[in-house]
């Protein structure tokens, strides 16, 4: 391939396009054996012993066109990049039909899932979390569903017209949020895993936990291990609780659609709002104080005293590990007889920098100024664990840092 020389900065601007430059701290990767089972999905925090440099490319309005690249990629990308039309990344979950013959075999169980989406109806700010927390978990367990912090207090309005939420005893537990400017909300949609009565067993799955959820819970995983390993919030550091509240949001949720055939997935666009639900379903999440993104999924309101008492009072969560053993010999028997060999990855992003003034000589990026305006570990950074298959026979890469549930939807997929 011809080596070429590029006014970067020039075409960079005319396509309206710029890059970042982002430092990872990596533990060394681990091979997954069958006798280690446990190191699979273990919780446990591996040293971090050395930095890896990664890339993005995005436009004026935030839309990705390559995303967690080396350097080397990303040379390799710029020319066609610059010269080429190309669509932003989508991040669309793939291996949809891989992830149904999860659902098919759930069926077989006794279980259903069921999908719908959500639409944005008010935010609240935690005053009060003690109290709120002491209110939930007090809360009986056949109420839990149908409770709601704003129906189950009193509001007052103060001077400025802001709303607050109190208790019978006069404690602020919520007051009106402005966050819902800041948001940005979308029409994805979640799922409930449902036994044969219409139970709830797990809710609020996302798409892209989809096929780590089933997997986990057909392989023997409790569905309190489940919530705790891919659906609780990621586990945050001092600092980041330190910058972050808790926010109460209500949504209004779609009919629910049992998932009947893998197109079911994508086909919750216009379903209507379930008004027997009374209109709404709220939801936590840690938001940062003053930026406005957030630092953690959602959870429901149900699960919302473990996590409470898990980051601010410092209690354990309840699981014991067994299902993520279970799991863990599962995926790597999977693995093995698609002939892959599976490693474990975990890294951390130490730092996210604007660029400028890049130089692009002979097919190389050989300088570039960076600068950040936040010092330390990002806010919004958390340990990722990822996956890498290798090819048993010739040491091949199959598949390079995916996620768990990525890893079983392509593992799945080589089986089909």
């Amino acid at each position: 391939m011809t080596k070429v020389n590029l006014d970067l900065e020039k075409y960079l601007e005319a396509r309206r396009l710029e890059f970042n430059y982002l430092t990872y701290d990596y533990a060394v990767t681990i091979p997954l054996i069958k006798e280690e089972s446990e190191r699979v999905l273990s919780a446990q925090k591996a040293p971090l012993v050395f930095e890896v440099d990664r890339f993005e490319v995005f436009d004026y309005n935030s839309r990705m066109y390559l995303e967690d690249v080396t350097k080397d990629e990303l040379e390799s990308e710029l020319p066609r990049l610059l010269t080429e039309v190309r669509p932003a990344l989508t991040h669309d979950v793939e291996n949809q039909e891989a992830i149904f013959s999860l659902v098919e075999k759930i069926n077989e169980c006794g279980y259903k899932l069921t999908g719908y989406t959500q639409k944005y109806l008010d935010s609240w700010e935690t005053i009060s979390g003690l109290d709120l927390f002491d209110q939930i978990a007090c809360t009986p367990l056949e109420e839990i569903q149908d409770y709601d912090v704003i129906l189950s207090n009193h509001e007052e309005e103060d001077e400025d017209g802001c709303v607050h939420i109190y208790d019978e005893f006069g404690n602020c537990l919520l007051r009106q949020s402005e966050v819902k400017e800041h948001m940005w909300w979308s029409d994805d949609p979640y799922f409930d895993l449902e036994n044969e009565a219409g139970d709830i067993i797990l809710e609020k799955i996302e798409l892209e936990q989809l096929a780590s959820v089933l997997y986990s819970f057909l392989n023997g995983m409790s569905a309190l291990e489940i919530k705790e390993t891919f659906l609780f919030p990621y586990e945050l550091t001092s600092e980041q609780l330190n910058e972050s509240r808790f926010i109460y949001t209500r949504y209004s949720q779609s009919i629910k659609q049992e998932i009947t055939a893998v197109e079911d997935f994508d086909s919750f666009s216009d379903e209507p709002v379930d008004f027997e639900l009374g209109g709404f379903q709220g939801q936590f999440r840690c938001w940062s104080s003053n930026k406005f993104f957030g630092l953690s999924r959602a959870v429901t309101v149900e699960d919302f005293p473990s996590i409470y008492g898990h980051f601010q009072l410092k209690l354990d969560l309840e699981s014991t590990g067994e299902g993520a053993t279970k799991v863990g010999v599962a995926i790597i028997e999977l693995a093995a007889k698609n002939g892959i060999e599976l490693a474990r990855d975990e890294r951390l992003c130490t730092g996210i920098f604007r660029t400028a003034n890049p130089t692009y000589e002979l097919g190389k990026l050989t300088n570039f100024d960076y600068w950040t305006s936040d010092s330390g570990i990002p806010l919004r950074s958390s340990r990722q664990i990822s996956y890498t298959g290798m090819t048993k026979r010739t040491q091949e890469v199959a598949f390079h840092e995916l996620t768990f549930s990525e890893t079983v939807a392509e593992l799945l997929t080589l089986g089909l």
